[in-house]
Formats: structure tokens, sequence, C-alpha cells
């Protein structure tokens, strides 16, 4: 498939697949350049108010797998275990970063 096709495809994909789509994607890859360490990426999103700082979230999967695709990103919650930002479709998803379970509001 050539890079257009992949991406029109992607442009295809509701924001739930792309996040669970990009996840299973880079599972496997570390992005660490030291032996020791364990590294990987992470989706994220930015948003900003006129006149505010930009804001960065992590992108979420919802835990439940059976999660409707067609809504949008709009809960947001703090990893318990890492303390990152998170914001997901579902009000229970998993941390982008250690996996943990975070809730939102």
């Amino acid at each position: 498939m050539d890079e257009s096709r992949a991406i029109a495809w992607l442009n295809t994909l509701t924001d739930k697949q792309f996040a669970e789509f990009f996840y299973r994607a880079v599972a496997d890859r570390n992005t660490s350049d030291l032996p020791e360490w364990n590294g990987h990426f992470v989706l994220a999103g930015a948003q900003k108010l006129p006149d505010e700082p930009w804001d960065i979230d992590l992108i979420g999967v919802p835990a439940n797998a059976d999660f409707v695709d067609d809504h949008p990103i709009c809960q947001s919650g703090t990893c318990m275990t890492c303390e990152s930002t998170v914001r997901s479709v579902a009000k229970n998803a998993r941390c982008p970063v250690c996996g943990a379970d975070v809730y939102r509001t």
C-alpha cells in the first residue's frame, strides 16, 4: 500500500479506532537508545483557547474494548499511578504510559 492510500484509510477511522490502531502498531517498538531502559510511543492531543497556553493530554483507549467507536475524546482524568493526564472516549481507559486504569469525570 502506498502512503497516500494508507493516509486515506487512516482518515476513515474514528478517533477511537485511530488510537487503538496506533497503539497496536507501535506495541513492539522500544524507543530507548539505552539497553537497560524501556520506552514506547504514546499518542497525544493538544488543544488551546485563544490567549491561553496549550494543554497537552495523552490519548488513552477504553479499558472495555467493546466501547462504541463514534464517541468524541471528551473524558479526561489523571492516572493515579504515573500522574499523566489522559483523555479518552470512555470514562474508564488505560493509561498509555504505564497501563493502569484511569477513571474520568
